[in-house]
């Protein structure tokens, strides 16, 4: 039964007390008495009430505050974490980049050292090149010298063609063909040195073409000179 109903209860028993025949001042304090009692009943159950409730309320803040002090603990625990991976994610960062840095060193330095070793055979390789250039002329002039040189002796030979023995004869003219086709070869070998040159060929190269060409122009020589120095003994 809750306590409004059983308080209503009381009042109306006390009510019709109060109602009743030859009621005496003595019924009247005794229902006071009842009433008093009765709602003393009700205070006390509604005290007990009110205090059932406030350990219930007591009880439950405390499971709030142990959930609130868990997830606080919770949230440092994830706080140390991101601290520390964040410590340790900036170490890796840190070491990375020096690392990096020293490869960045190491590159250009490299690259400084090749660019320098570039200029200097650069520079080696534009000497080089003057100096085939000066020497490519020079054989230019010696080659047109040359085919001259072969006209007279194509000319001599055929004015002396008449008047020395056959012998002596095919023997000139095989070194005159000889000389003719040496000529050709080596007017053949200059083409090649032009477009070898367009090539823009190293350094070791160039210098293995200067001493070709210095040595076919010394076998040229030598072969005018022979020839001339028998056409002179006729």
């Amino acid at each position: 039964m809750g306590h409004s109903a059983f308080l209503g209860e009381v009042q109306g028993e006390v009510q019709g007390w109060e109602r009743g025949e030859g009621t005496s001042v003595q019924d009247t304090h005794t229902v006071e008495l009842h009433r008093w009692q009765a709602e003393a009943q009700v205070l006390k159950a509604l005290n007990a009430d009110l205090r059932q409730n406030l350990q219930k309320l007591a009880d439950k803040v405390s499971e709030v505050q142990g959930q609130c002090e868990a997830a606080k603990g919770e949230a440092q625990r994830e706080q140390s974490d991101r601290v520390r991976m964040a410590a340790d994610l900036r170490a890796a960062h840190q070491e990375e980049a020096e690392r990096l840095k020293g490869r960045i060193a190491t590159q250009e330095a490299y690259l400084a050292d090749k660019s320098a070793k570039y200029l200097e055979d650069s520079s080696l390789l534009r000497q080089k090149l003057h100096t085939y250039a000066k020497l490519n002329k020079k054989l230019r002039h010696k080659l047109e010298c040359g085919a001259l040189q072969v006209e007279q002796l194509e000319a001599q030979r055929a004015a002396l063609e008449g008047n020395v023995p056959a012998q002596t004869h095919a023997h000139l003219q095989a070194q005159c063909q000889a000389l003719h086709r040496k000529h050709n070869e080596f007017a053949a070998f200059l083409r090649g040195l032009s477009e070898f040159r367009s090539s823009l060929p190293e350094v070791a190269e160039l210098t293995s073409c200067v001493g070709m060409l210095t040595q076919k122009l010394s076998e040229m020589e030598e072969d005018q000179q022979q020839c001339l120095s028998d056409l002179d003994s006729l």
